[in-house]
């Protein structure tokens, strides 16, 4: 598409080459752009668009610093996005006040931030490191300087992420009380949260955060706290176990990815159910009576396993037949709804009962 500067159009373009969009500046409309090769998009400065770019080569993106416009970026090369000219950088971003991302200026690291009072993000020049960030107090985040290490950031208050420096070990986490989540990026383990060297659980304590992570490296178990609604979530990746605990209903479900079976352990009741899936089997287990409830969908099957008494009901809906084994006494009853039935087994002295209420007959043997 060419177009001619025109004046009562919505959209000016300049008449280009071997460009998918080349427009030329104009006063009265939303967009502006300047004639331009071999690049996606160029943009002209222009004071009433909520964009502008400058005229690049070989770059995904390039925007020229402006005041009233969202993101400014310079002129720039073989980089993502830049804001400020930068080499062998993922982003860089010029300091400017009225946006809302400001980085300076940075060689070999992958994100440079510049401390910036109204942006919601502010980044210190660093070199070698992952991430660095600079303190600051009107920010979503802040990270600190630091070399040689995976990630870093700076006790901060009034902000929603709090990371602390730390230099060889698997995890790294600050302590931060008015923060929603912290969590420490580490490569060598799966979770990471509060530093722990000898110690078999490290749990970040955060009083006002909706999670926290509490990762285990001897029994490769993590824990995840949430105070709000009180749930921990525990994850241990040798059997691939994640056990779910919530305080208010002191519940706790175990999921088991390598048989597909979850235990729900509810304190108040002391019950707890293990899901099966593959076998379609449910376990209900009582600590209060010992008590164990089995129930398999496929046969229709429920087994109620009793400790005090060491006894075992056997419930099968199909055939409406109940099954109760008592090993103290090696007795065994066995209900039958349809006859009306009950035969009581006992191996000690080889006694069986059959007891009919239709006929109201007892049979011994």
């Amino acid at each position: 598409m060419c177009l001619l500067q025109c004046e009562k159009v919505d959209m000016c373009l300049l008449q280009c080459e071997k460009v998918d969009m080349c427009l030329l500046q104009c006063e009265k409309v939303d967009m502006c752009l300047l004639q331009c090769e071999k690049v996606e998009m160029c943009l002209l400065h222009c004071e009433k668009v909520d964009m502008c770019l400058l005229q690049c080569e070989k770059v995904d993106m390039c925007l020229l610093q402006c005041e009233k416009v969202d993101m400014c970026l310079l002129h720039c090369e073989k980089v993502d996005m830049c804001l400020l000219h930068c080499e062998k950088v993922e982003m860089c971003l010029l300091q400017c006040e009225k946006v809302d991302m400001c980085l300076l200026q940075c060689e070999k690291v992958d994100m440079c931030l510049l401390q910036c009072e109204k942006v919601e993000m502010c980044l210190l020049h660093c070199e070698k490191v992952d991430m660095c960030l600079l303190q600051c107090e009107k920010v979503d985040m802040c990270l600190l300087q630091c070399e040689k290490v995976d990630m870093c950031l700076l006790q901060c208050e009034k902000v929603d992420m709090c990371l602390l420096r730390c230099e060889k070990v698997d995890m790294c986490l600050l302590r931060c009380e008015k923060v929603d989540m912290c969590l420490l990026q580490c490569e060598k383990v799966d979770m990471c949260l509060l530093q722990c060297e000898k110690v078999d659980m490290c749990l970040l304590q955060c009083e006002k955060v909706d999670m926290c992570l509490l990762h285990c490296e001897k029994v490769e178990m993590c824990l995840l706290h949430c105070e709000k609604v009180d749930m921990y979530l525990l994850h241990c990746e040798k059997v691939e176990m994640c056990l779910l605990h919530c305080e208010k209903v002191e519940m706790c479900l175990l999921h088991c990815e390598k048989v597909e079976m979850y235990l729900l352990h509810c304190e108040k009741v002391d019950m707890c159910l293990l899901q099966c899936e593959k076998v379609d089997m449910y376990l209900l287990q009582c600590e209060k009576v010992d008590m164990c409830l089995l129930h398999c969908e496929k046969v229709e099957m429920y087994l109620l396993h009793c400790e005090k008494v060491e006894m075992c009901l056997l419930h099968c809906e199909k055939v409406e037949m109940c099954l109760l084994h008592c090993e103290k006494v090696e007795m065994c009853l066995l209900h039958c709804e349809k006859v009306e039935m009950c035969l009581l087994h006992c191996e000690k002295v080889d006694m069986c009962l059959l007891h009919c209420e239709k006929v109201e007959m007892c049979l011994l043997h």
